[in-house]
Formats: C-alpha cells, sequence, structure tokens
C-alpha cells in the first residue's frame, strides 16, 4: 500500500509541475501582449505628439510670407515664356488694329473716340491677362489660405510681380500704335494714361477671376470694359 501510495504521489507530482508550467506560460504571454499593447500606445502617442508639434510650429510672418511669395512669382513669371510671348503678341495686335483702323487723318474732333478705343482696347487686353494670372491659381490661392497664409502677403507679391505687365505693356502698345497713327498727344502723356488704365483693368480682372467661375470669367473679362467704356459718356454722350 505504501508502495502504492508513493507512486501515486509520484505520478500528482509531474501533473502540477505540468500546470504550473502552462500557468506560467499564459502569464508570461499575457505580459507580453500587455507589453507590445503599451509600446503601441507610446509610439502613438509620440506620432500624435509630432503632428502636434509640427502644427504648433512657429509660422512665419507676413513680411517673410511676402518675400516666399516674392520669389515664387518671380521664379514663375520668367519661367513661363509661352505666357508673356501671348501677352505681349496680344498687346501688338491690338495696337496694329488700333493703328490700322485710325491711321494718321483723325482731326481734333475725332480724337476723344480715338482715344477711347485705344482705352478700351488696352483695358480689354489687360483685364484678360489679369483674370488669366489669377484664375489659374484659384484653387492654389484657396488652399493655401486654408492652411493659415496671410493672403494679403499673396495678393501683394502677385501684383508687385504684375507691375512689370503694367509698366512694359503699355510701352509695346504705344511703340507700335504711335508709329502707325501720330496721335496729337506727347507719347509720356499717353504712356501715362494707358498706364493708368493697365493699372486699373489688371486689379479689374483679379477680381473678375475670384468673382465668377472660370469658364464664365472669360466672357466676363471682355463685357465689363466695354461697359464701363460705354457707359463712360464720350462715346455716346451724356448729352
Amino acid at each position: 500500500v505504501d508502495l502504492l501510495t508513493a507512486k501515486a504521489d509520484d505520478a500528482k507530482e509531474p501533473e502540477a509541475e505540468n500546470t504550473l508550467n502552462v500557468s506560467e506560460a499564459i502569464e508570461e504571454e499575457e505580459r507580453e501582449q500587455s507589453k507590445v499593447a503599451e509600446d503601441d500606445e507610446s509610439s502613438s502617442i509620440e506620432v500624435v505628439g509630432e503632428f502636434r508639434l509640427r502644427k504648433k510650429a512657429p509660422v512665419p510672418g507676413g513680411w517673410a510670407q511676402f518675400r516666399i511669395f516674392l520669389r515664387r512669382e518671380k521664379t514663375k513669371y520668367f519661367r513661363d515664356y509661352d505666357a508673356v510671348v501671348m501677352d505681349v503678341g496680344l498687346i501688338v495686335l491690338g495696337a496694329l488694329v488700333c493703328g490700322v483702323i485710325y491711321g494718321t487723318q483723325v482731326g481734333l474732333g475725332g480724337m476723344p473716340v480715338q482715344y477711347l478705343f485705344t482705352c478700351l482696347i488696352i483695358s480689354m487686353l489687360t483685364t484678360t491677362i489679369g483674370m488669366s494670372k489669377f484664375a489659374r491659381e484659384r484653387e492654389l490661392f484657396w488652399r493655401e489660405a486654408s492652411w493659415g497664409v496671410n493672403r494679403l502677403s499673396f495678393y501683394v507679391a502677385k501684383n508687385v510681380m504684375g507691375l512689370l505687365d503694367t509698366i512694359l505693356l503699355p510701352v509695346v502698345f504705344i511703340a507700335v500704335y504711335y508709329l502707325l497713327s501720330l496721335p496729337e498727344q506727347l507719347p509720356h502723356e499717353l504712356y501715362a494714361t494707358l498706364t493708368l488704365v493697365a493699372w486699373y483693368s489688371m486689379g479689374l480682372g483679379q477680381l473678375i477671376a475670384l468673382s465668377f467661375h472660370p469658364k464664365s470669367a472669360q466672357l466676363a473679362a471682355v463685357i465689363v470694359p466695354l461697359l464701363f467704356g460705354f457707359l463712360g459718356g464720350v462715346d455716346p454722350s451724356l448729352a
């Protein structure tokens, strides 16, 4: 009996050891799983923390953003040769049309109408040019504005580069038109007039680009200057 009891006890001891080993393995696996979960949680917290740090990074001031936008606009302006050639070609074509229509036989009585037509030509062309420059970057402007970009810096930088068109395009127009029509007005006086018209029309084109759908903006860029020109009181007169 004692021998059988001893054998039974010896048989129970491995079972107890096996049970203990299984429970220890389960506890070890649970500890590893909890450790992995903690590592994942800490890594996600670090990622979130990095994202928050990126969102809270200091944003450049208005002057710094203006210099960045101005550098970008200068690069795009001098790289986009096709658009520059197209703009100059339109101005030359408008000057040819205006010079051929009126020629050199216009008297003092026809000068107001001649100048009105000249201003209308330069106004429609520069309005279209200003509209196209803003219409191409409409989505870019909205996307950058939604991320907190200084809108005034964006707008001023584009207009500073736009001054090149405002200053140079009237020179191209006068160089062709003055040779064909020989107007009574002095070249510098005509240049001052057309420069102011171009400056106003550039701003009008930008307003049209931001107010109308791109498909409707092209038509509005032609109709609006015509309406303003014909309602100016020169021809037909207010009387």
